[in-house]
């Protein structure tokens, strides 16, 4: 007990002093803004990796949709074409013979 009181002491001495209060204010200034910035620090670096997480989930999606379509379905002019034996101007939509 006797030693809490001597510290106590010798915070209240070294606090009587303006410069020492002064650099003690600055001090806890600083460290909490450099708390502040690890901490949105640490945000961005985590929303990097949900971005680049979820782009990589992205890509593997289309690779996989890609390999499961079918492609001949979409080639409709010329299906139309063989199946009508016409020709079809993409321009307008007209049909030629």
């Amino acid at each position: 007990m006797k030693n809490i009181h001597i510290l106590i002491a010798d915070a209240k001495s070294f606090m009587s002093n303006e410069v020492n209060r002064l650099f003690i204010a600055v001090l806890i200034i600083s460290a909490f803004f450099a708390l502040c910035q690890y901490i949105e620090f640490r945000e961005i670096e985590n929303i990097k990796l949900l971005i680049s997480e979820s782009n990589k989930n992205l890509s593997e999606n289309i690779t996989k949709s890609r390999k499961r379509t079918d492609f001949r379905y979409f080639n409709i002019t010329r299906s139309l074409e063989e199946i009508h034996n016409v020709k079809i101007d993409t321009h307008n939509g007209e049909l030629k013979n």
